[in-house]
């Protein structure tokens, strides 16, 4: 009921709320304009196809990835990338993390080493900082951002802004 009251060019207006045969939906109006999905696609189709995406901030943009076809190396992999996590983890110190199948997570670090964490049996995150040697050395051209992570990247040296969709935040790593 909140939500139908709020009034902004941001915020689509709800008409309706209900149940359904026993399903809760929300009527509300559409807005027009490009998708998340459809820019980071046209960003691939413009460079060949030749991308890979990282997303920083929440979980579920990882698939976004994979429900486009485009190349990412966080979301869920059904098998370990063991050469990928080899280059920045050479010794092997963390392979007792990430050679499982996992959802990978990324999370943005101001300095020092890349870690690989076990945030459940089947979730690694590794905290890695965007303009490191071992960041560069994944092969990461994009990365998606949420608004709350944004910030450091556009400061970040090279790092160019593309476009941002809502929330989100889309840069070029150089």
């Amino acid at each position: 009921e909140i939500a139908s009251r709020l009034h902004h060019p941001g915020i689509s207006v709800v008409h309706e709320m209900g149940v359904e045969n026993g399903l809760h939906y929300i009527a509300m109006r559409f807005i027009e304009g490009e998708t998340l999905a459809q820019k980071i696609a046209e960003i691939d189709r413009a460079e060949g196809g030749d991308t890979t995406w990282v997303a920083f901030g929440r979980e579920d943009l990882p698939n976004l990835f994979r429900a486009i076809g485009v190349h990412a190396l966080n979301g869920v992999h059904p098998l370990p990338q063991l050469e990928l996590w080899q280059r920045i983890d050479p010794e092997g110190r963390y392979r007792n993390v990430y050679d499982r199948y996992a959802h990978v997570a990324f999370v943005a670090s101001a300095s020092g080493a890349p870690r690989f964490r076990l945030h459940s049996q089947d979730y690694v995150i590794l905290e890695i900082q965007p303009n490191s040697p071992e960041f560069r050395a994944l092969g990461i051209t994009h990365v998606l951002v949420r608004d709350e992570a944004a910030t450091p990247f556009a400061k970040l040296s090279g790092f160019e802004p593309l476009a941002t969709i809502g929330p989100n935040h889309l840069f070029r790593v150089p």
